[in-house]
């Protein structure tokens, strides 16, 4: 009798953990999308990739945009301002988007964000 559950508990036990494991990876192997958006950029805009970067964090299709997801914002070799980049009406619901530095090569400078005007004759900024 004793044996029997021990080799009962041992099986369930066995069974949870696969479970979790199984569970575990697949919400480990599940990742966002990365976005990118750099000032200088020349491609289509959509944002997937350098080369498409989109111009302005608000240029960016946010509809499209889920928690999860990643913006990498190009800071240049060495630095990037980004004036008037508002952002503005987009609404994620579903999680946290991040909003980084870009970690590339060329692309991983200080990034600076500056509002003129606010009230007039004032700036207001923050850095990534």
């Amino acid at each position: 009798m004793r044996m029997y559950l021990y080799y009962s508990f041992c099986r369930k036990f066995i069974s949870i953990l696969l479970l979790y494991f199984v569970f575990s990876g697949l919400i480990f192997s599940i990742s966002g999308t990365n976005y990118y958006v750099d000032r200088d950029a020349n491609g289509n805009g959509n944002g997937t990739s350098w080369a498409n970067a989109a111009n302005t964090i608000s240029a960016l299709n946010w509809n499209n945009i889920n928690g999860g997801d990643t913006v990498y914002v190009s800071g240049g070799t060495s630095s990037s301002v980004y004036d008037k980049d508002i952002l503005t009406n987009a609404i994620i619901t579903n999680g946290i988007v991040t909003i980084t530095k870009g970690k590339d090569s060329g692309h991983n400078g200080r990034v600076i964000f500056e509002q003129s005007g606010i009230p007039t004759g004032s700036k207001c900024s923050f850095q990534l």
